[in-house]
């Protein structure tokens, strides 16, 4: 049966067996035995206690059962996952070795502490939360949980001296000096699907993928005139796709960070590859037409920025010989690897002569980013300028729109000469479109690093003579939704302009939050912590 219509079967809930503890390994090893049993006296405890029920079913017990047993297999073997994660953390943060905690004193970067512990079932109830549409989950936790924690960190001290290494892990995390890109890519792939930071976060993703999946196949026409097996390897193309993918473009929720930045830190400084591993670009998409080939290379155009690459013939699917210069396409998705760009996940080819018209998508995968960045400071400071040196203004009617939104053109299209008055009525008209379709009044952000931002739920910034939202927005709906960029939270905090009250749902103390809130921005906004530059208005001649 098709990888994308498994279904999820076990004989008994109250029980850990060798595939729950091996979705957290990458091969077999002797020592499996003996930590299968330690997984089994673990779940035996959060049965025992309100744990239980605070994991939300039976499958997620087992599930962090296995999570605090890998992570003292990851101390007694010395691999070095949560030493590495305490050490991205300290070097961001500069106070402890854990969010939420006092790791001050008494904390062992190189044993178990009590505290990973408690971090980790944070993390894991956390993303389950995050599945289940719920907010923040409060890291401290109620005297009958904490009792069973103890109860696991005093099991594992016991175990401590005696446990045995798992040699395999530790042969399979220790990366050669000159690995090749097979070599890098295992590891990478089982930092992003199978580490037990990582596990709860790709399981939900496979999850979504084959439910979607499973959604198109009922929804297919029965009459289409297309074979089930060719549908089918069609369907299996898209899973594994979207699964390299995510090797390559996720960010974690542990720090937002890519796994390759988390492989160059397990490997460390002082590794041969190590800037390799941080240079590594991210999976870009696009439609590359073929050129020419030289001994080790395969020369393309991408189509809509006319920008050419030079691709290994190391991993590419196609060879020279089924492809026409200037006449063959190849939709696929490419990873800068050092100076040369390596195939990563399946291409399709296709002729140029019979698209050549058609308007190529993903314009922008390879704008330069400084470029960008240039143009936005400029406007920032044009932003400022007409702003009285405040970043953010409140439009409340179409009158403010007009008056401020002209003076920003003003500033902005100096330069622009016997241009600028069309440019600007141009400009204002379609800005005057956009505001129309919205609800006012709205906030108007200029983000530095992403460029124009509008809000439309919130007005609590400078300037705005009193006006107060209708409804006060909870302190973590900034953390947990996407919409609000980081730069524009990190203001609002900063000028002390939004309310800090305590999470109703998890009963978390407000100062914790404010304390923690660019770890927490991290951990949910992912991806969308790193704002990229993005240019909406002309810029100046």
């Amino acid at each position: 049966m098709s990888i994308l219509f498994r279904k999820k079967t076990r004989a008994r809930n109250n029980l850990v067996v060798m595939h729950d503890w091996m979705d957290l390994h990458p091969a077999a090893s002797p020592t499996d035995s003996y930590y299968l049993q330690l997984c089994n006296k673990t779940l035996k405890i959060i049965l025992g206690s309100e744990l239980k029920d605070t994991c939300g079913s039976a499958e997620r017990a087992i599930r962090q059962a296995c999570i605090l047993v890998a992570y003292f297999e990851d101390v007694i073997s010395e691999t070095g996952l949560f030493r590495t994660f305490n050490e991205r953390y300290r070097a961001l943060y500069g106070n402890g070795y854990l969010p939420f905690y006092d790791t001050t004193s008494d904390y062992y970067p190189d044993e178990i502490n009590l505290h990973d512990i408690h971090f980790l079932v944070w993390h894991s109830l956390s993303l389950w939360r995050l599945e289940d549409g719920g907010g923040l989950v409060n890291p401290f936790f109620r005297d009958s949980i904490s009792v069973a924690l103890e109860a696991v960190y005093d099991m594992f001290d016991r175990e401590f001296e005696h446990a045995p290494q798992n040699e395999n892990i530790q042969e399979f995390m220790r990366l050669p000096p000159r690995s090749d890109v097979d070599g890098i890519r295992k590891r990478l792939n089982f930092i992003v699907s199978q580490s037990y930071l990582n596990v709860i976060e790709h399981s939900a993703f496979i999850d979504r993928i084959l439910k979607d999946m499973e959604k198109e196949s009922f929804e297919k026409d029965e009459d289409e005139d297309e074979d089930i097996a060719e549908y089918l390897e069609k369907q299996e193309a898209q899973f594994y796709d979207a699964c390299v993918d995510r090797m390559f473009n996720h960010c974690s929720s542990l720090l937002a960070q890519h796994a390759c930045e988390e492989l160059a830190a397990l490997a460390g400084e002082a590794h041969p590859q190590y800037q390799l591993l941080k240079s590594l670009s991210g999976r870009r998409m696009g439609c590359f037409l073929y050129l020419k080939e030289n001994t080790a290379e395969m020369i393309f155009e991408h189509l809509p920025s006319q920008t050419r690459v030079n691709v290994s013939k190391e991993y590419l699917t196609i060879q020279s010989e089924q492809l026409s210069p200037k006449g063959s396409c190849m939709a696929m998705g490419i990873v800068k690897w050092g100076n040369v760009w390596q195939q990563m996940g399946s291409a399709v080819v296709f002729d140029y002569q019979e698209h050549q018209d058609r308007n190529w998508p993903g314009a922008s995968a390879f704008d330069d980013e400084e470029t960008k960045e240039t143009i936005l400071k400029n406007m920032y400071g044009h932003f400022l300028q007409a702003n009285d040196g405040k970043p953010a203004v409140i439009i409340k009617n179409m009158e403010d729109w007009y008056d401020f939104y002209g003076r920003f053109l003003d500033r902005h299209l100096e330069k622009a000469g016997e241009q600028k008055m069309e440019m600007k009525e141009t400009l204002l008209s379609e800005a005057v479109r956009f505001v129309e379709r919205e609800n006012l009044p709205i906030t108007f952000f200029f983000n530095p690093k992403g460029g124009m931002e509008f809000y439309y739920d919130i007005a609590a910034v400078p300037g705005n003579d009193g006006f107060e939202p209708e409804e006060k927005i909870p302190l973590e709906d900034f953390f947990i939704e996407s919409f609000y960029s980081k730069e524009f939270v990190d203001y609002l905090i900063d000028t002390r302009l939004i309310e800090t009250v305590s999470s109703f749902e998890s009963e978390m103390d407000a100062a914790v939050i404010l304390a923690n809130h660019d770890f927490l921005m991290r951990y949910y906004k992912q991806k969308n912590y790193w704002t990229r530059p993005c240019v909406s208005v002309a810029t100046e001649n």
